[in-house]
């Protein structure tokens, strides 16, 4: 019985000390914590506008009432009690997908906790500015000076030992936004004592704010920017001017010609436009080719391609875990096509017209650069463009062997033209890898294959397939 008696308190014995394992075994979370999960989730689960005014940062942002101290609803709080730099890094897709009016950020108080440098504190700034910017190009970002803390409480002693060193981080923030051109607004000062600590009238306990802080706060606020929402807080809309060269094979078929089949080089260049607005963007091209076609029995043709098109994309998804973007929308594109052969002396010249509505859809994913971990050194992209519907303007006749002068040139190259509609005469698609300066301009390398048919709509047929390699520069006007 005692032994029965000692095995049951042996049991209940080892049962306690296992219950902390349990436990800690049902409370495996994430590497930043419970609470940073939870806050999390909740703001990958709220409604998010463009009029936005997000705040941004660690428990001092958390601590405060932001929609009440504004008196608007558009103010939202996304601060995380006990958050890093490489915590706000982790959330911010939260923060960017909804493409927010203003974000105001205030982090690095618990970096130097931490032991992290003050430099590498700057540079992780710099990388959350450089993600707000890449993601949300129309948002307005304000980077706050980190607040003094005060060791007179003897509380949180591995944020106020490091006290001297807030200053020297809010001067290398500062000129961190003026390299990035980005506002900066300097609480620290009218926070702090002549001597660098936390003022005790605006904190309890040296490092988090009491009501008198959060409405110092809130006042500095308004003093820059005024009462929530004002015109200075638009932005300017990104747009590029675009510059494209490179070399292209072409070869086809036209059974209106003989010899029907025919390849050569062409060289490209392409002009346009690119804006950026929200989740929007919007493309304008202008792109012409010329190229010198041969067959095997040495007939020579003059190819020139010229294409105009207006695309609208919208992004339908960005995912919150990969730098991975998607795209979709239409474009409309005018292709005309010029072909010259030069050893016919009548109806030598025909010209071939497609008129389309397209379903375009793009992907791209974002490298991040190895120097800062969040400027997007590099972009790869595909995109591929399917005619739904288009518009055939083509020549009617035959320009093979056609030796004779006895017919009517100017009636047979532009009258006797066929004309119908077809649904999906060919594809375009571009593979390319864009290389993001930190000036905002961009340089990219692509592969584009581009083809038409009529298939067997028409008189004859009309096959044109190129495959080229351009390198575009788009240059940042704004």
């Amino acid at each position: 019985m005692a032994m029965k008696s000692f095995f049951t308190q042996w049991v209940f014995f080892a049962m306690m000390l296992a219950l902390p394992v349990f436990r800690a075994e049902a409370q495996v979370t994430g590497k930043f914590g419970t609470y940073y999960d939870q806050r999390e989730l909740l703001f990958e689960a709220m409604p998010t506008s463009t009029s936005d005014i997000i705040f941004l940062g660690n428990s001092i942002t958390d601590g405060g009432e932001w929609g009440e101290l504004f008196q608007n609803p558009h103010c939202k709080n996304r601060g995380i009690s006990g958050d890093i730099i490489p915590g706000v890094l982790n959330r911010l897709a939260t923060v960017t997908k909804g493409h927010p009016a203003m974000v105001f950020l205030m982090i690095g108080t618990n970096d130097i906790n931490h032991g992290y440098t003050n430099d590498s504190i700057a540079q992780g700034v710099r990388a959350i500015v450089r993600r707000i910017k890449d993601e949300s190009p129309n948002t307005r970002v304000i980077v706050q000076s980190i607040l003094p803390t005060n060791d007179c409480y003897g509380l949180f002693t591995g944020h106020t030992k490091r006290w001297q060193d807030v200053a020297l981080v809010n001067a290398m923030l500062k000129t961190m936004t003026e390299e990035e051109g980005v506002d900066y607004l300097d609480l620290y000062r009218h926070f702090a004592t002549e001597e660098g600590k936390m003022n005790p009238d605006y904190s309890n306990d040296g490092l988090h704010l009491n009501g008198a802080g959060y409405l110092l706060w809130k006042n500095l606020v308004e003093d820059c920017y005024g009462r929530f929402p004002r015109p200075v807080f638009t932005s300017k809309v990104p747009v590029w001017l675009n510059l494209s060269t490179g070399t292209a094979v072409v070869h086809g078929l036209d059974k209106g010609a003989s010899p029907m089949h025919y390849a050569g080089l062409g060289f490209d260049l392409n002009l346009g436009a690119t804006v950026e607005w929200n989740r929007f963007h919007a493309q304008a091209d202008f792109r012409g080719m010329v190229g010198a076609l041969s067959n095997n029995v040495a007939a020579n043709t003059f190819d020139f391609d010229i294409d105009m098109r207006v695309e609208l994309l919208y992004r339908i998804h960005q995912a919150t875990q990969l730098p991975l973007k998607i795209y979709a929308g239409g474009a409309l594109d005018n292709n005309m096509n010029l072909r010259y052969f030069t050893h016919l002396m009548n109806a030598s010249v025909g010209v071939s017209n497609f008129n389309s509505l397209q379903a375009v859809g793009m992907l791209q994913y974002d490298f991040a650069s190895l120097y800062d971990g969040a400027h997007n050194l590099f972009t790869l992209y595909g995109k591929l463009a399917l005619p739904l519907l288009t518009y055939v303007s083509r020549p009617g006749y035959a320009y093979m062997d056609n030796y004779t002068s006895d017919i009517n040139t100017e009636y047979t190259i532009l009258q006797n033209y066929e004309n119908f509609f077809m649904a999906f005469p060919g594809a375009s698609t571009d593979v390319g890898l864009m290389l993001n300066l930190p000036n905002n301009n961009k340089i990219s390398v692509a592969y584009r294959w581009d083809f038409l048919t009529t298939r067997h709509q028409g008189t004859y047929r009309f096959d044109r397939a190129a495959h080229s390699i351009l390198t575009t520069f788009m240059f940042n006007i704004n």
